[in-house]
């Protein structure tokens, strides 16, 4: 029964497979479990795997790298994606009409390349840490830009696998609980809330990225998985002011996720404006500047100086540019607005990097 369904799906989109729309090239695929979504994918014309081992191999014109997967117990699966992108790629996990009841929370570890032209340097990587939790149903659009190359991990858990365990603390309430893991609108996005989820999550890419897996690498991966989600759930009961989630039309969703690459792709220049921004994604500046902040915490002329000084901070450490150098890169009109920009953002003078 399972065969034949996936079987319908592929056949409904195996034309849309690398498509190339809104400058990218789309892979969609089924999300409404990891099994599913781990079938789906096997059967994507560029996948290569083996029976009977827990990875599945790309390497094409559009991607080179492995995603490997491993189901925990019942209701608790590990998924994660080592990948360097060839072109720009827009991923979309969909969902067909059978029923799903798996959380996604996401962490992404990745870098983006940024081209300089007619300069000394013609590259500069741009580390890209952030974290999400999916509900059930979610459908989500990603934009991976030519060059990025990370680590995508996924720890996909049940409603029911949640239910029992769940670690109860004193001062939880059962409510807001309840309202984070059971409220229609189905996103949480956020850079990093929980103590050390970063390295815990590397360690957890660590084990999972074995060729096998014994029952304590289980245990392991189990503790950490929890740990994770429960860490992550006690943050967001703590959170005070406006709620993390959003709720927003796919078109917008979209449309927002467009402006933040067409950003990054713009960090060499200066900011170019809104209305520019909004032309590019089809949606009003109105629209798009109250969109961008709910998803992204931040206007988009924060969301453009944060990454244009995280991007200087590398072009400073690595490549050991003058500040005069990267000020001039980055297009400010003198070293004295940079180096204010930049002591603002990193609480450090850009010249105590070239020490």
């Amino acid at each position: 029964m399972r065969l034949k369904r996936l079987e319908k799906w592929y056949l409904s989109i195996k034309k849309y497979i690398f498509i190339y729309k809104d400058g990218c090239f789309q892979l969609p695929y089924l999300s409404n479990s990891p099994e599913i979504m781990v079938e789906s994918l096997r059967k994507m014309p560029f996948a290569r795997y083996t029976e009977g081992e827990n990875i599945i191999h790309s390497n094409n014109i559009f991607t080179s790298g492995y995603m490997r997967y491993l189901k925990v117990e019942e209701g608790l699966w590990l998924l994660g994606t080592k990948i360097k992108f060839k072109e720009n790629i827009c991923t979309k996990a969909l969902y067909d009409k059978e029923p799903t009841e798996y959380y996604f929370l996401s962490h992404s570890l990745y870098v983006n390349e940024i081209t300089f032209e007619d300069m000394e340097i013609n590259r500069v990587l741009l580390p890209t840490n952030g974290w999400s939790l999916y509900r059930p149903g979610t459908e989500i659009t990603a934009f991976q830009k030519k060059g990025a190359s990370g680590i995508y991990l996924n720890i996909a858990f049940s409603k029911s696998w949640l239910e029992k365990n769940l670690a109860v603390k004193t001062g939880w309430d059962d409510t807001r609980i309840n309202q984070y893991l059971n409220a229609e609108n189905g996103i949480l996005f956020w850079h990093d809330i929980v103590e050390h989820g970063k390295d815990i999550s590397a360690d957890l890419w660590e084990r999972l990225d074995k060729d096998t897996h014994d029952l304590a690498d289980a245990g392991v991966l189990k503790s950490q998985a929890t740990q994770l989600i429960n860490g992550f759930l006690e943050a967001l009961i703590n959170i005070t002011g406006e709620s993390h989630f959003f709720q927003l039309p796919a078109k917008e969703i979209n449309a927002v996720q467009r402006a933040e690459r067409f950003i990054t792709d713009n960090l060499q220049n200066n900011f170019p404006g809104i209305e520019e921004i909004a032309a590019k994604v089809n949606l009003s500046k109105d629209k798009l500047t109250a969109c961008f902040k709910q998803v992204y915490g931040n206007t988009i002329f924060q969301y453009f100086q944060e990454k244009q000084m995280q991007l200087a901070y590398e072009m400073l450490r690595h490549k050991k540019l003058s500040v005069k150098e990267v000020a001039l890169m980055l297009k400010y009109g003198n070293q004295s607005k940079f180096t204010a920009a930049f002591r603002k953002y990193h609480q450090v003078s850009p010249s105590a990097l070239n020490a």
